[in-house]
């Protein structure tokens, strides 16, 4: 919206964020990405990772494992279905 000259404020109904976490890091992507439940997150890991399919396991553990070991790459994911 910034590049078009717009803002959140230009929308009455529209909800904008209040608070130190936009002008703090100034983006509001990046903010919210940092700004999660980790509780909520790994109860929801626990819950869902032993129904990840064979791609889905490989995936996962090949970007932990880029993670763990400070690995430089790139990850390239698709909606339902993935890519072959």
């Amino acid at each position: 919206m910034v590049f078009n000259g717009r803002s959140l404020k230009d929308f009455e109904t529209m909800s904008f964020p209040i608070g130190q976490d936009v002008n703090e890091y100034g983006n509001v992507l990046f903010s919210n990405e940092i700004n999660y439940d980790v509780n909520k997150m790994k109860k929801l890991f626990d819950k869902h990772v032993h129904m990840f399919n064979q791609d889905q396991k490989i995936v996962y553990y090949r970007i932990i494992q880029a993670c763990s070991f400070e690995q430089v790459g790139f990850f390239f994911g698709k909606g339902y279905g993935g890519y072959r």
